[in-house]
């Protein structure tokens, strides 16, 4: 059971590090959604997608805490 964990939380850090060297690499704005002349007309901002990554590292950290109360 111990090495079952040890591989999950091993597994969650090197994902929280790629995705942060990556998220490193973008851009203030990403556009989401194109008009039919192909130019941007909605973006989505840099913080959202930070957001959206701590909720899943917080999701996911709970669901270890779970798994490892059975």
């Amino acid at each position: 059971m111990k090495n079952g964990l040890l591989k999950d939380v091993l597994v969650l850090i090197v994902m929280i590090v790629v995705i942060f060297i990556i998220c490193i690499f973008l851009p203030e704005e990403i556009p989401v959604h194109f008009n039919a002349k192909g130019v941007a007309d909605i973006f989505l901002l840099i913080n959202i997608i930070f957001c959206l990554l701590r909720l899943f590292r917080i999701l996911l950290i709970g669901n270890l805490y779970e798994e490892g109360k059975k």
